[in-house]
């Protein structure tokens, strides 16, 4: 019975947006260029594996932040596809935490990376007020700071072995 879940659930979370992108791309229904349906085909792909493996879509994500090009939108600047894959990812590992009951494991140096992440915001609204940054490009820089909290976080409580740890850190280098 677990199996046909399994099975039944990569089909809907990953074939089925991915058949569907396919051929709104090759009807051109869509304007996709290559490169974004590639992006849209690889959030498929990250999606499927955090539903079923959380240590696989980890790993995805380390390959975004090492590989995944910069691109511009709604005239904000610097955007990686990691930046709209991290949240996703790190809201589906959070619910799947709190269904399994599972205890969170303590980071020691939250207080340091919340003092961090004040200090952010405070620098980010005072350059938006004083010194013209535009307010998008400064939410998408704070919210970048954010993502790397939340790795953090996710990294923390996926690691339970010297093995997988050992995977996290060949995988960053």
């Amino acid at each position: 019975h677990g199996r046909s879940y399994i099975l039944a659930m990569w089909i809907l979370i990953i074939l089925l947006p991915i058949a569907t992108l396919y051929i709104l791309t090759l009807s051109e229904v869509l304007p996709f260029s290559r490169r974004e349906f590639l992006a849209a085909l690889l959030g498929c792909v990250s999606l499927g594996f955090a539903l079923v493996n959380p240590h696989a879509a980890l790993i995805m994500i380390i390959f975004c932040v090492g590989l995944s090009p910069e691109f511009t939108a709604e005239n904000v600047a610097n955007l990686r596809f990691e930046d709209f894959m991290i949240p996703v990812l790190f809201a589906i590992w959070f619910f799947r935490q709190i269904n399994s009951r599972e205890a969170f494991t303590p980071i020691p140096i939250r207080t340091a990376i919340l003092i961090y992440l004040l200090i952010g915001a405070i620098s980010s609204i005072y350059n938006v007020g004083f010194h013209g940054l535009e307010g998008k490009a400064a939410s998408m820089i704070f919210f970048k700071y954010i993502e790397y909290f939340l790795l953090l976080v996710m990294t923390a409580n996926l690691v339970r072995t010297e093995r997988q740890l050992a995977v996290i850190i060949g995988c960053v280098l």
